[in-house]
């Protein structure tokens, strides 16, 4: 028997064996952000659609396609998302990404502008988080953490009852009250 064999993990094996587990431990490091960013949300988080509680068409979050930075407008039906929760606060809020049920790797987000909402990636897009203000009887309204720290005053999404058009950030009943409540919708 020579002194490089012996039990595992002593003599020569040690140095194959070093490499290898750092390679796996690299490996899993990029491989699990990824995996749980696109996967498939469970079927317990199929998506509602998030609409304009209080205008007379109560219109809901939509786009015309899922695409990176399509504008988010309104729509008569909207499209299904799921607020997924991330465990941290903004002003003492909840915060959220608001994801596409089709397309989990999507985010509703703020424009680089911060003026509209658009389509951003969830993995490192600007402007995906939102902190929940639940304001009961299912009634929330939706503030852009991103919007809100590079504005003087706090963005929450906000329509205008117009069908077809963008979805936007604003202070607190700058134009629109009504339209910065929202409700889930089947």
């Amino acid at each position: 028997m020579t002194a490089a064999c012996g039990p595992p993990g002593k003599g020569a094996s040690v140095v194959i064996r070093n490499p290898i587990r750092a390679a796996g431990i690299l490996l899993a490091a990029l491989v699990i952000p990824v995996t749980v960013v696109t996967a498939a949300l469970p079927a317990s988080a199929s998506g509602k659609r998030l609409c304009e509680a209080y205008s007379s068409n109560h219109y809901c979050l939509g786009s015309n396609n899922t695409d990176y930075y399509t504008a988010i407008v309104t729509k008569s039906t909207g499209r299904d998302l799921v607020a997924t929760p991330l465990g941290t606060e903004y002003d003492g809020l909840p915060t959220y990404l608001l994801q596409f049920s089709a397309v989990a790797a999507d985010c509703v987000g703020v424009t680089n502008d911060l003026s509209h909402a658009d389509i951003k990636p969830c993995n490192g897009g600007t402007g995906i988080v939102w902190a929940k203000w639940d304001l009961g009887n299912g009634k929330y309204r939706w503030i852009n953490r991103y919007a809100s720290q590079n504005s003087t005053q706090v963005q929450y999404l906000t329509g205008k009852n117009t069908l077809d058009d963008w979805f936007f950030t604003a202070n607190y009943n700058a134009c629109c009250g009504d339209y910065q409540v929202f409700e889930w919708k089947s």
